[in-house]
């Protein structure tokens, strides 16, 4: 176990290493992206992994709602745990293309706890059930809740993106993949602005993993997602199972869990998510 010593030290450590790095601001580019950029080829991979998802049924869906699992693990969940629990238990729901989404938990120290994120404006009850709008926003809910709901949406959310390259070919675990760099307004890293790069598989043409930076959080960071399941619901792929790692693809050690149960489809009245009828449902890239 653990002694308060070390946690201590560990802590500190932590932080330390935030201070040093927290300057800097992670380029995930790979070195086809950088030297031989190709948005043609890019555009190919993605329309294939469009097809192979179905992903223009997302136009027929107005809401879904989910339950979610999210187990953290080691010393950087610790950390990143924003839940009182090692593992948070609530039901997701969300209007598509949009971030305007709330959780509703099921644990015992939150129970029927309400976050929730509209135009990107936060919300969540008090202790005595009562909504209360924040004014600033709260960073944790602006920061978690358009997460989950990127990580659900992210193969067909990528579209948005002004910037597409492919970013080369790589093998893993005896399976070869196409890589594709998506990013916004210019090609370079920047402070505000996050970058990905899709994993397709050529064979399955289904994303199977992402990596992303994180700039709302310590631009110096960057991660990994694993789609480990996905479920087919009216013929398009939903995620049942991620796994987050911080760094490379590689790397095996999980920062956290996440699994999706019960997915309803258009059961939620739109009504019901967007709390404030003044407010609407804007999304952001």
């Amino acid at each position: 176990m653990m002694t308060k010593k070390i946690a201590f030290y560990i802590s500190l450590l932590f932080f330390f290493l935030v201070a040093i790095f927290s300057c800097r601001t992670t380029d995930i580019r790979t070195s086809e992206v950088k030297n031989n950029f190709n948005q043609e080829i890019g555009l190919k991979v993605l329309q294939k992994m469009y097809s192979a998802h179905s992903l223009h049924k997302w136009d027929s869906i107005d809401t879904y709602r989910v339950n979610i699992s999210d187990e953290f693990y080691g010393i950087m969940g610790k950390f990143g745990n924003p839940f009182p629990n090692n593992i948070a238990n609530f039901e997701f729901q969300a209007i598509p293309k949009t971030f305007t989404s709330r959780a509703i938990f099921r644990d015992i120290n939150w129970e029927n706890k309400v976050w929730g994120i509209q135009s990107w404006r936060t919300y969540a009850t008090d202790k005595s059930g009562e909504l209360k709008w924040h004014h600033p926003n709260d960073k944790t809910i602006e920061f978690w809740l358009p997460t989950y709901q990127y990580f659900i949406e992210a193969p067909i959310r990528i579209f948005e993106a002004d910037i597409i390259s492919y970013a080369g070919e790589r093998s893993q675990d005896g399976r070869t993949y196409d890589l594709v760099y998506v990013t916004w307004k210019t090609t370079e890293p920047q402070k505000d602005i996050d970058q990905y790069i899709l994993w397709v598989d050529r064979e399955t043409n289904q994303l199977t993993q992402m990596q992303y930076t994180v700039r709302d959080q310590y631009r110096w960071i960057h991660a990994t997602l694993r789609y480990t399941k996905y479920e087919e619901k009216l013929g398009l792929l939903f995620p049942s199972e991620l796994e987050v790692n911080l760094w490379e693809p590689n790397n095996n050690d999980i920062f956290h869990k996440i699994t999706f149960d019960n997915l309803r489809l258009n059961a939620v009245p739109r009504d019901s998510i967007l709390v404030s009828p003044t407010l609407g449902s804007k999304g952001k890239n």
